[in-house]
């Protein structure tokens, strides 16, 4: 997935005082917080879900993610067991979760021309508010931290299924997967194309346009691999030594593997790391 930039020290003391707060808390905080979830807080949507500005009484801001509908979260302690393990996750490159709630209200819906009473699982995860928006706007600047935002949400899905589907196809243009745009399809692949992509980006430094009609960034993939021969990046990196041009060759072939249009062909995330470490595919 793509990741967010840092602010940097402002954003580290805000997540100090907010880690004052009881790890998991009752739907009404989360509604409360965000103004009963209310359109004009919303950040941004995905696949999985709806981020929201979130503000404390105290004045902090957090990022508030509902959880969508459709996804299979695991029952009982599970979910709980799993945002716990979450919470503990830290690391700089990591946007912090900062509590969570999982709550089952009932909702009236209509099936076979009847009104029916249902059980719903409302699912909402708190985050640390990451103010300086996506990393597609600071690829190059040194100075700030990147982070990946939504680490570990796989972990509370069906452990026995591998993919999921959606009518709410919503994403970062010019990085969302084949599969995901055209077929609603959600799995760990379409997380690697993004990655493929942004790979691409840095290693080249070309800006990806993310076109309105490329929302997939075929046509810039394309572009790159038409450009980007050999010959072009040894006159790219003319200051660099012969195993510094093989690193920058391999990180761009590892980015072309990762956006094959057939899922399947995608590298795992261990062989892209194996790979960026200097080991072959056996």
């Amino acid at each position: 997935m793509v990741g967010e930039a840092s602010m940097g020290e402002s954003a580290q003391n805000e997540t100090s005082l907010l880690s004052t707060l009881p790890k998991e808390l009752p739907l009404e905080f989360f509604t409360e917080i965000t103004s009963g979830f209310s359109k004009d807080r919303i950040l941004r949507t995905s696949a999985f879900g709806t981020f929201y500005t979130g503000i404390l009484q105290n004045g902090l801001v957090v990022c508030v993610k509902k959880l969508a509908e459709n996804l299979q979260i695991p029952a009982g302690r599970q979910f709980d067991n799993e945002a716990t393990n979450l919470l503990v996750a830290q690391h700089e490159n990591i946007v912090k979760l900062l509590g969570f709630c999982r709550q089952i209200t009932k909702k009236v819906v209509e099936h076979n021309a009847r009104f029916i009473l249902v059980d719903k699982d409302e699912c909402v995860l708190c985050y640390e508010h990451v103010p300086r928006g996506s990393l597609r706007d600071y690829l190059s600047d040194d100075k700030m931290v990147p982070k990946i935002a939504d680490f570990g949400l796989s972990r509370f899905f069906n452990h026995e299924q591998s993919r999921l589907y959606t009518i709410n196809v919503a994403g970062l243009k010019g990085y969302m997967a084949p599969e995901y745009l055209f077929r609603g399809e959600i799995s760990w692949q379409c997380d690697i194309y993004s990655l493929g992509v942004l790979i691409i980006e840095i290693t080249t430094r070309e800006k990806n346009c993310c076109d309105e009609k490329d929302k997939s960034g075929r046509e810039y993939i394309s572009s790159v691999r038409r450009t980007w021969t050999d010959e072009h990046i040894t006159i790219k990196y003319m200051s660099l030594d012969a195993d510094r041009l093989q690193q920058v060759k391999a990180c761009i072939d590892i980015g072309f593997k990762c956006v094959d249009v057939n899922q399947k062909n995608r590298p795992s995330i261990v062989e892209i790391v194996d790979r960026l470490h200097g080991k072959r595919a056996g």
